[in-house]
């Protein structure tokens, strides 16, 4: 994708999870009882050492999406690769752009505005961006703006 390309996949990304606020975080509960039952150890591992805490604030950290783009803490800390400390990475624009471009490429997903306007490349995006195809719903809407 161009640069222009990627600025306007991050405005409707961005502006679907967090009306484009940097400092935005959401705590997942279901996500929270799996990690609690054992799943995303290493990923909280990591949380727990770059964040100088204990395992149940990792676990927390690993059950939030964060930032402009949302990204569940898991991933941060697992195939992102984030090192830093949560609160670096929410204010650090830079840093939340990378780790979207990061997922994005990472999941195979990395498709222009112009591509989400097919149906099925959006439904796909939001499957795995998101879980739901609901949210190639808000894709479509936040294309026509």
């Amino acid at each position: 994708m161009t640069p222009e390309q990627w600025i306007e996949l991050e405005r409707i990304i961005g502006s679907i999870e967090s009306a484009n606020d940097y400092g935005a975080i959401r705590f997942e509960p279901k996500v929270y009882a799996r990690i609690e039952g054992g799943s995303f150890e290493w990923e909280v591992a990591r949380a727990k050492r770059a964040n100088k805490c204990s395992r149940a604030t990792a676990r927390m950290i690993c059950a939030t999406s964060w930032g402009r783009f949302q990204i569940m803490g898991f991933n941060l800390y697992g195939f992102i690769g984030l090192t830093d400390p949560i609160a670096d990475y929410l204010h650090n624009v830079k840093v939340q752009s990378t780790a979207f471009e990061t997922f994005v490429k990472h999941n195979h997903i990395e498709f222009s505005p112009d591509e989400l306007r097919d149906k099925i490349t959006r439904e796909k995006f939001a499957k795995i961006y998101n879980g739901s195809l609901a949210y190639a719903v808000k894709i479509e809407t936040e294309l026509s703006k």
